[in-house]
């Protein structure tokens, strides 16, 4: 069965594909700029002063630009100086005068990740902030999800009551399905290194990314003999790959 799918797109993305093109797990769909998010520097430290007096040594102020080499902070002595400068490009943040420090947003560039899909699929429609691609797959949407996409065999425990040793290494990076999840049952996984969980309760303990379906599809995936599955948790999508 065919599927057709949205696959959001970052902004400043670079798109590598065009509509009718065919993608496979190794195609790049778009190139996505990775910067570095808050950087922390401890002036106090470096300038060897007590940090509540880190204010009268600073020549930048929040809010302000700062390039790569820019000079943050300065101590002025008889005989020297010590400068602390910036080794990124970026902006001012926040001055923290209890620890000394600096925070300032880096516009730093990191390079470039790459944005793949783990099938084959083919590009119907490029959009500014999604893709459309028809992918070979059954759809069942979830009410939530929460986590990162990730794909792999499906294990389902049918029955409501399951016991702490039912779970061994079928759960290796696989994605189980089951009607509810308790506390220690999640620690084992996390253990046994579960990649994903389809359940009908959500729980504050589950770290696993997860969706949240209704029994009517519970019992829809049991009965088709589900071996693998994309799961989605971010677009509520679960999509039954074999």
């Amino acid at each position: 069965m065919k599927t057709n799918i949205k696959l959001p797109i970052l902004p400043y993305s670079v798109i590598k594909v065009k509509e009718g093109d065919i993608i496979t797990p190794l195609s790049t769909i778009a190139e996505i700029p990775i910067k570095t998010d808050l950087i922390e520097i401890d002036i106090a430290t470096l300038l060897h002063v007590k940090p509540h007096h880190l204010m009268k040594y600073l020549v930048k102020k929040i809010g302000e630009s700062v390039a790569e080499g820019e000079i943050l902070a300065q101590k002025q002595g008889l005989f020297s100086s010590v400068m602390v400068k910036s080794p990124v490009k970026g902006k001012i943040n926040s001055i923290d005068l209890k620890k000394g420090t600096v925070v300032f947003n880096s516009d730093k560039n990191l390079g470039k990740g790459k944005l793949s899909i783990p099938v084959e699929g083919k590009v119907i429609k490029i959009i500014k902030n999604y893709l459309e691609i028809e992918i070979t797959g059954n759809l069942i949407k979830a009410h939530k999800g929460q986590g990162s996409d990730v794909v792999g065999n499906l294990v389902s425990f049918h029955s409501h009551s399951v016991q702490l040793f039912d779970f061994d290494d079928r759960v290796a990076g696989a994605i189980i399905l089951i009607h509810e999840l308790n506390e220690e049952a999640a620690i084992k996984l996390e253990v046994l290194g579960l990649a994903g969980i389809i359940t009908q309760k959500e729980q504050s303990f589950i770290k696993f990314p997860y969706c949240i379906i209704d029994e009517d599809a519970i019992s829809k995936l049991i009965k088709m003999s589900v071996k693998k599955i994309w799961l989605r948790p971010v677009e509520k999508e679960i999509i039954i790959l074999e």
